[in-house]
């Protein structure tokens, strides 16, 4: 494709000192003040406080001054003027060089995300901000010195849930957006417990077998769709068969997919908690099987369900079409409903069946009130 996003070059000038990191030597992207009056980026800065403390002190990186504190303020005038200045075109973070005026150099705008850590509430990591910049980013628990030396950017967890090496974003070479910007893509390294994307509000996830998604902490596999069903307990079947089956599609859906465009994902054209549609004949006997494959020691791991071609809905409520719960027998022989994901909402998330094509839909929410933490689909 042509170069939409060309590059500008510069003679005998500098990026201005007042832009630039003085640990990074790079221009702002989060900038904060110290107490030493200076403005850093809180990701340098950060990481200086955890390396150069002093019997419980903050050392100034510019002064060498022992701090009072080590809170940080953001500076939100200068991110402000800077991101203005990128949007004219850059050129006014620039100044003259007077040491070396004959000096050339090229820039070029490049798009860089910012991942921002949404919870748990109590974890240390809660709003924390990751950069991914061109080179890339790899997230894991383990040691992750051959990314360093390969330049990528790490996110290193300390979750014993995140394989160790999870995760990888780099910049896909043949996806641009409008602007001439390379698009990010997401690619699951072979992890144990997967990588999954939040289902976009407004958008639907087309079910197929081997399809997984989650709801709380409770990852749900597409096992079977079928034209007719017969009668019968759909708990009952051989759970070895369920995890390879699982275990396949682990394997199966671990490409590269674009954060911004999953081919997979078709926008909401009709209402599907409309009682309104009329089934076509031709899908009127189709079912929907789902088994409920992770995490392990679940109440409900390993525990299948239906949904027909009416649809239905997900969530705690004992109403819903699909309750997740568990269950306790109690002496008396009665069962009483436990709750088991509190992270899952009372009515969570709608199964459809849209009538043109056949094909059975997800979407986050009931009547069009959204669930708290969302529907997510595995890479």
């Amino acid at each position: 494709m042509d170069d939409i996003n060309p590059s500008i070059r510069l003679i005998g000038m500098r990026l201005r000192d007042e832009f630039i990191c003085p640990i990074t030597y790079e221009i702002l992207i989060d900038p904060v003040v110290i107490m030493d009056g200076h403005t850093y980026e809180k990701k340098a800065i950060d990481k200086w406080f955890a390396n150069n403390g002093r019997e419980g002190h903050r050392i100034s990186p510019l002064s060498g001054e022992v701090l009072k504190s080590d809170i940080t303020i953001p500076n939100h005038n200068l991110r402000h003027l800077i991101q203005d200045i990128i949007h004219e075109g850059g050129m006014g973070l620039y100044g003259l060089d007077a040491s070396s005026l004959l000096r050339t150099i090229e820039i070029k705008r490049q798009k860089i995300l910012t991942l921002t850590c949404l919870g748990p509430d109590e974890s240390e990591w809660n709003s924390k901000q990751f950069l991914v910049r061109p080179s890339g980013v790899i997230g894991g628990r383990g040691n992750l010195v051959d990314a360093v030396m390969k330049g990528k950017e790490i996110i290193p967890f300390t979750d014993l849930e995140v394989s160790r090496r999870h995760f990888e974003i780099v910049l896909l070479p043949d996806y641009y957006d409008s602007k001439g910007y390379q698009e990010y893509g997401i690619k699951d390294l072979g992890s144990v417990g997967g990588t999954f994307m939040r289902l976009p509000i407004g958008t639907t996830l087309e079910l197929n077998p081997d399809v997984i998604f989650l709801l709380g902490q409770h990852q749900f596999l597409v096992t079977s769709i079928e034209d007719d069903f017969n009668e019968y307990d759909v708990n009952q079947e051989d759970n070895k068969l369920i995890r390879n089956q699982i275990d396949e599609s682990t394997q199966k859906l671990s490409d590269i997919r674009l954060i911004d465009n999953e081919l997979d994902l078709k926008q909401n054209e009709i209402d599907p908690t409309s009682n309104n549609q009329s089934i076509h004949d031709n899908h009127k006997n189709k079912v929907l099987k789902i088994t409920c494959s992770d995490p392990v020691g679940s109440l409900i791991r390993g525990k299948s369900y239906v949904i027909r071609s009416e649809g239905g809905t997900m969530g705690r409520k004992l109403t819903n079409t699909i309750a997740i719960y568990g269950e306790m027998k109690n002496p008396d022989g009665s069962i009483t409903a436990l709750t088991i994901d509190s992270a899952i909402s009372s009515e969570h998330a709608t199964i459809y069946l849209d009538n043109q094509t056949g094909k059975f839909h997800l979407i986050d929410g009931v009547n069009g009130r959204l669930s708290t933490n969302g529907v997510w689909w595995r890479l």
